[in-house]
C-alpha cells in the first residue's frame, strides 16, 4: 500500500479499536516513542505513548461500553515521503444513553514510511456557541454561556439532591418498545430494592419488565396516547419488587422532548397502602350496597350543614315518586308527603335536632304513589364534629303499615263485644265521652238505651244459643239502622246503647225510635208468631250544655219509666220539664255470653266450642252456631256440607238461611266437570277463598251465578287424611273483601264444628252397626 492507502488503513483499526472494541492495551503497538495527545478537556495533554497509555485506559473507569460510531469521514495530507496527516470527524454514540452523543474533531499525525506509527493525535470538538459565518466568539457570548452552564450545573446537582429526597423514586426512559431507562435515581432503586447491575441483567435495562404484566399493554397505550399540548400524564399501576411481588405506584410523568422523538420523567410514588384501604372500602361499600338490596328499609343521610337529604336507591320502589328536595331546617317547610295529622311531630323533631338531641324514633305516616298513606318509622342519629356541632344525620325509615294496621287492628278487637262485634261497654263510654267535648256547635244530641223485653224469660226457655243468636240479629239491626257517624255498642246482657252528636229535631228522634222498634218486631224466637219487643230510654240534650254521666243517667231513667209504663215503646227524658225526681234504677239484665271469652282469632271458635259442648240437642245447637255465625260475618247463607262414600256428591246436611236469600239455591252438587278435582280449589291451610267468581272456570262459575252468589268462603272437613266435606258461607247481595282476621277466625270456628260432625257421625255409625 501507498502512504495514503496506508495512513487511511491505520486511522480505520485505530478508530475500531478505541470506539467500537474498546481496546485499550492494542493501542500501543500503533503509537510511536515520542506520541503526543491534545484531547477535549481543559488538561487533557499527554507527550509520551506512556502517559497516553494511562490516560486513555483511566477512561475505563468512567465508562466502560461501546459506541456505535456514525457520520465517519477521514482526508489525507502527504507532508514528505515518510510523513502525512489524516484529518476530519465523526459521530460517537455511547450505548450507555446516560452519556452524551460525542461529535469528536480529529486529526492524526503518522511518520516512518513504510512502518507507518502514529505520532500525533488532537480531539476536539465544534464550538456551538461560535455563529455560522463567523470566526471568533464574542466575549459577552462566551461569559453568558459558561454562566449559563454553571447554572445548568448548580441547577442539575440541585435536581439531583431533590430526586434523591422524593417520597419514591425517579427515573428517564425513552420512547420505544421497551421504554429503556436512560436514567434513574438512587431512591428508584431503594423503593423497588434493586441495585443498577440488577436493572442491567434482570431486566436488560428496560422499564417495561419491571411493570407487573398485567398492567404492561396499559402503562405503554398510555404514555403512547397521551394528549397532545398537555405533558403530563398521572395514572397508577403495579411494579415488581426483588420479591417478585407486585406494588402499586402512582406514576406522575411528564413528556419532554429529547433529540428528534421525546421521553419520559417520571415521578414514582408508592401508593400500596392507599390501594389496599381503596379496596377495603370498596368491599365496605359492595356489602353496604348487597345489604341495602336486601332490605326494604330505607337508608338516608342527611347533611344538616347543607341541609340536603340524600336517599337510598329503594325510596323510588317504595313509594314511587323522587325524594322530596326540601331544606327542612332553613326553610322550616314540609313536604304534603307527610300526613296532615303528623307534621307538628315531624317539627318537633326539626327542633330536637337544632338543639341536639343525638337519637331521634318516631312514627309518621308517608303518601305513596297510590296516595295512600303508610306508616313508617324514622329513627336516626346524628354526627358531630371535633367542636361538638352536629353536622350529619344517618338513619333508616322502615315500613310499619302492616305492624300498625295490626295493632289498631287489635285496638278495634279489644274495643268490640265477642258475640256481636259491636263496641263494648268500656270502649262506647269512652268512644261518647270524646264525641261529646265541647265543639261551639248548638245542635242536638241523643243517648238511646235499648232494653230487649223478656228477654230472660226467652233465654231461659230456648236455651243459650237461642238467646245469642237474637242479641246478634238485634246488633246487626242497629248497625243497619243507624249513621257512620253515629256510636252503637252493646252496654249489658240484652241491654245496648246508641248515641247520636247531632240530630236535626226532636220529631227526627223520635223516628228513629219508632223505626228500631219496628225492625226489631221481625227477630222471632223460634218459627212461632212470638216477637221480639224493646224497651228505649232516650236523653235529649243540647251539645255542649250536660257531660256524658249526666246524659247517661237520664237516658237509664228514660228506660226504667218506660218499662214501668209498658213495654215495646219508649220515653223521652225532656229536658223542657223539670224531672229531676225521677228515680234513677238500671234496666240492665244478666249477660247471656260471659265478658271473658276471648277477642280475635279465638272468640267465634271459643263460643262454639262452649255451646256445643253444652249443648244436650247437638243437631239442633249446630243450627243455631251457624246462623250465630251469619250474624255475625254480616252474609246470608251458612252451612255443612258432606261427602258420600265415594266422593262423587257433596249434600248440605245443615244450613242457616237468611230471609232474603234466594230459595232456588243447590243442597247437593256433583264433583263433575271443573268440580272433579274440587279439593284442588282449597289452599294449604285448607281454606277456599272466592270474593268473586270472575275468576272460577266456566261451570263453576255459571252454578255459582245460578244462584247469585257474590262471596264465597269454604273451610275443609278431612277425616283420617280423607276429603269429608266444608263448612263454608256465601253471600248473594255483594263481593265482600274479609280481612286475614276473619278469614282465620272462621277457620278456628270451622274446625270446632269439625270436631262435633265427625264425632256425631262417628256416634250414628257405632249405633247403626251395634
Amino acid at each position: 500500500m501507498n502512504l495514503e492507502e496506508l495512513a487511511l488503513h491505520l486511522t480505520n483499526e485505530l478508530k475500531v479499536k478505541y470506539f467500537d472494541e474498546r481496546d485499550f492495551l492494542s493501542l500501543q503497538d500503533f503509537l510511536a516513542s515520542d506520541f503526543s495527545l491534545i484531547g477535549t478537556g481543559i488538561n487533557e495533554f499527554s507527550s509520551s505513548a506512556e502517559d497516553a497509555i494511562v490516560s486513555i485506559i483511566s477512561q475505563l473507569d468512567e465508562y466502560s461500553g461501546k459506541f456505535v460510531v456514525e457520520d465517519s469521514n477521514f482526508y489525507f495530507t502527504k507532508l514528505s515521503d515518510t510523513s502525512c496527516l489524516v484529518y476530519g470527524n465523526l459521530k460517537a454514540i455511547p450505548e450507555d444513553s446516560k452519556f452524551a452523543v460525542e461529535d469528536v474533531r480529529l486529526t492524526l499525525g503518522f511518520e516512518g514510511y513504510p512502518d507507518l506509527k502514529l505520532s500525533h493525535v488532537h480531539f476536539s470538538h465544534p464550538d456551538y456557541t461560535q455563529e455560522d459565518g463567523k470566526y471568533f466568539v464574542p466575549s459577552l457570548l462566551r461569559k453568558d454561556t459558561e454562566a449559563l452552564r454553571t447554572d445548568l450545573d448548580a441547577h442539575i446537582r440541585r435536581l439531583e439532591s431533590l430526586t434523591t429526597k422524593v417520597p419514591g423514586g425517579a427515573h428517564q426512559c425513552l420512547n420505544d418498545d421497551y421504554l429503556t431507562f436512560a436514567s434513574y435515581s438512587d431512591s428508584f432503586l431503594n423503593m423497588f430494592g434493586y441495585t443498577a447491575d440488577e436493572i442491567n441483567e434482570k431486566f436488560d435495562n428496560r422499564y417495561i419488565n419491571m411493570i407487573y404484566p398485567e398492567d404492561r399493554e396499559y402503562v405503554l397505550s398510555t404514555v403512547r396516547n397521551h394528549e397532545v399540548g398537555n405533558p403530563n400524564i398521572d395514572f397508577e399501576y403495579r411494579v415488581l419488587n426483588h420479591e417478585n411481588k407486585p406494588i402499586w405506584i402512582l406514576d406522575k410523568c411528564s413528556v419532554l422532548p429529547y433529540d428528534d422523538d421525546v421521553c419520559f420523567y417520571c415521578i414514582l410514588i408508592e401508593i400500596e397502602s392507599r390501594k389496599k384501604e381503596q379496596e377495603e372500602l370498596r368491599l365496605l361499600l359492595q356489602r353496604y350496597q348487597i345489604v341495602i338490596s336486601q332490605t326494604t328499609d330505607i337508608i338516608f343521610e342527611w347533611d344538616l350543614l347543607k341541609d340536603e337529604l340524600v336517599f337510598s336507591s329503594n325510596w323510588n320502589e317504595k313509594f314511587g315518586y323522587e325524594p322530596f328536595p326540601i331544606s327542612l331546617l332553613q326553610e322550616n317547610t314540609i313536604p304534603d308527603s307527610v300526613h296532615p295529622d303528623d307534621i307538628e311531630p315531624l317539627r318537633q323533631i326539626i327542633k330536637n335536632i337544632n338543639v341536639g338531641s343525638p337519637h331521634v324514633d318516631t312514627e309518621i305516616r308517608l303518601k305513596n304513589k297510590f296516595e295512600k298513606y303508610i306508616w313508617s318509622r324514622i329513627r336516626f342519629s346524628l354526627l358531630y364534629n371535633e367542636k361538638g356541632i352536629a353536622i350529619r344525620a344517618i338513619g333508616v325509615i322502615i315500613d310499619i303499615d302492616e305492624e300498625m294496621s295490626q295493632k289498631l287492628r287489635l285496638v278495634d278487637l279489644a274495643q268490640r263485644d265477642a258475640l256481636t262485634g259491636l263496641f263494648n261497654k268500656s270502649a262506647i263510654n269512652r268512644l261518647v265521652t270524646q264525641s261529646m267535648e265541647p265543639d261551639g256547635s248548638k245542635s242536638l244530641q241523643a243517648l238511646f238505651i235499648i232494653d230487649v223485653d223478656n228477654f230472660k224469660q226467652i233465654n231461659d226457655k230456648y236455651g243459650h244459643l237461642c238467646g245469642d243468636r237474637i242479641l246478634s240479629e238485634v246488633a246487626g239491626i242497629l248497625k243497619n239502622k243507624t249513621r257512620a257517624t253515629d256510636f252503637v255498642g252493646r252496654v249489658g246482657g240484652d241491654e245496648f246503647l246508641i248515641y247520636f252528636p247531632h240530630i236535626p229535631s226532636l220529631s227526627a228522634i223520635e223516628n228513629r225510635a219508632k223505626v228500631l222498634i219496628d225492625s226489631l218486631q221481625s227477630i222471632k224466637p223460634t218459627n212461632s208468631q212470638q216477637k221480639i219487643g224493646c224497651s228505649i230510654g232516650i236523653a235529649l240534650f243540647e251539645r255542649n250544655t250536660v257531660d256524658y254521666l249526666t246524659l247517661y243517667q237520664h237516658a237509664d231513667e228514660a228506660l226504667y219509666i218506660q218499662k214501668s209504663k209498658g213495654r215495646n215503646g219508649y220515653t223521652i227524658y225532656n229536658f223542657a220539664e223539670d224531672n229531676t225526681h225521677v228515680e234513677s234504677k238500671s234496666a240492665s239484665g244478666t249477660p247471656i255470653v260471659s265478658d271473658t271469652f276471648l277477642i280475635g282469632n279465638q272468640r267465634l271458635s271459643q263460643y262454639a266450642l262452649t255451646a256445643l259442648t253444652q249443648s244436650t240437642d247437638l243437631e239442633s245447637d249446630i243450627g243455631k252456631v251457624l246462623e250465630i255465625i251469619g250474624q255475625y260475618y254480616g252474609v246470608d247463607h251458612v252451612y255443612i256440607f258432606e261427602n258420600n262414600e265415594d266422593c262423587s256428591v257433596a249434600t248440605i246436611t245443615y244450613e242457616w238461611r237468611d230471609k232474603n236469600f234466594p230459595s232456588k239455591s243447590l243442597s247437593q252438587i256433583e264433583y263433575t266437570g271443573s268440580l272433579s278435582n274440587y279439593l284442588s280449589y282449597f289452599n294449604d291451610k285448607g281454606i277456599f277463598y272466592c270474593p268473586c267468581s270472575d275468576y272460577l272456570e266456566d261451570d263453576f262459575k255459571e252454578k255459582l251465578d245460578s244462584q247469585s252468589i257474590k262471596t264465597m268462603i269454604q273451610c275443609s272437613i278431612i277425616d283420617d287424611g280423607k276429603f269429608f266435606g266444608g263448612i263454608g258461607f256465601e253471600d248473594s247481595r255483594t263481593n265482600k273483601n274479609f280481612t286475614d282476621e276473619e278469614i282465620k277466625s272462621f277457620k278456628l270456628t270451622a274446625s270446632v264444628l269439625q270436631l262435633f260432625i265427625i264425632q256425631l257421625r262417628l256416634k250414628q255409625k257405632l249405633k247403626a252397626i251395634s
